[in-house]
């Protein structure tokens, strides 16, 4: 029986050396992402409009969504750094049916646990997008 004891009070002391300070199951702070599409109307417009799309690669991230129009889209993620990516696809006769991608722009930003990180897309039609982070 003390050789038990020992092994046990052993393996506690060595499991105690590996732990952190969060709480067994809590999850670090997320990132909140804000993205605003802002259409660059100076060289015209799609004439059936167009959707556009964020593709999002970082830590074990890689997808992809489409973005509101009009209004901020908010993605939590974890932190650490991501590439960006972000594409239009015009209406062809209604946005029920979508041409193929076009207007691209990347970019590569970090995203800080417990913090918001807004971006703007500025998007002109025919030309690639922009990114700019929005303090």
């Amino acid at each position: 029986m003390p050789k038990r004891l020992f092994g046990a009070v052993a393996l506690c002391l060595a499991l105690g050396g590996c732990s952190t300070l969060t709480t067994a199951g809590e999850m670090p702070s997320p990132a909140l992402l804000h993205v605003t599409v802002v259409p660059d109307t100076s060289a015209g417009m799609y004439i059936e409009g167009a959707a556009r799309y964020l593709r999002m690669t970082g830590p074990g991230i890689d997808t992809q969504m489409r973005l509101n129009d009009g209004t901020p889209t908010a993605i939590s993620l974890p932190a650490g750094s991501y590439q960006l990516e972000s594409w239009a696809r015009p209406c062809d006769g209604n946005c029920g049916h979508l041409d193929g991608p076009t207007d691209r722009c990347t970019g590569t930003f970090p995203l800080a646990g417990g913090e918001t990180t807004a971006i703007e897309i500025t998007a002109s039609p025919g030309k690639p997008c922009t990114f700019a982070v929005i303090q």
